[in-house]
Order: C-alpha cells, then structure tokens, then sequence
C-alpha cells in the first residue's frame, strides 16, 4: 500500500466529495491501470514460477476489470 501514488483514505476521500460518477469512475480505471503496471512488472521480475502464472492472471483480471469499468464510463456519456 506505501507504493500507491495517493493512500487508499486519500482515494476515499477524493471519491466521497465527488459528485460526478465519472470522476469516480475515472478514478477506478486509472487504479486498475496502475493495478495492471504493477502485476506486470511483478510477473517480469519474480523468479518463482508460481508466482509468475499468479501475477499473470491478476495481470488478466485488471484487465477485464478496466475493460468493464472503459464500458460503464462510456454509457455514462
């Protein structure tokens, strides 16, 4: 958690005062995608290869996750 940009109260907070879905919206997709930063990097350096199959499919998951949420903000106009 220390290696996020803003602190998870920080995004609560900035996500409680926002009155715009979009902004909300805005700011889930930037999270998968620093989400999608990190699996990536993680399954290029660990050397486990466990790991690097469970680093991948997290990888995946953000994927599908920012792929929803890009649908969802697009619908909102």
């Amino acid at each position: 958690p220390d290696a996020l940009p803003i602190s998870s109260g920080e995004m609560a907070r900035k996500a409680s005062e926002a009155s715009d879905p979009r902004v909300i919206l805005g700011m889930a997709i930037q999270g998968e995608k620093d989400g999608m930063l990190f699996y990536h990097i993680a399954s290029e350096t660990c050397e486990n290869p466990e790991g690097q199959k469970l680093f991948k499919w997290l990888l995946a998951e953000e994927k599908h996750h920012l792929k929803a949420l890009g649908e969802i903000y697009e619908k909102l106009g």
